[in-house]
């Protein structure tokens, strides 16, 4: 049987650490809205996520710890 082609995309490489926020604060408790296309935008947001996880030496992150309203999350 053969394999499902993946979908994932490797990680990027640059991006700028955001702060992250935590429990509690008011962006935690939001409805997030779902992401529409993959344009330049959230392409700045994934490559920053993926930077501020890595610095954080984290295993995941949504985008509502960086104070962002998206369905959006990378690991």
């Amino acid at each position: 049987m053969s394999q499902p082609e993946s979908q994932s995309r490797p990680l990027p490489e640059e991006g700028n650490v955001r702060p992250i926020t935590r429990w509690g604060s008011p962006v935690m408790h939001r409805e997030l809205a779902e992401g529409t296309s993959f344009d330049d935008d959230l392409a700045e947001l994934v490559r920053d996520m993926v930077a501020t996880m890595r610095a954080a030496r984290g295993g995941g992150l949504a985008a509502k710890q960086v104070v962002v309203d998206l369905m959006v999350f990378v690991f």
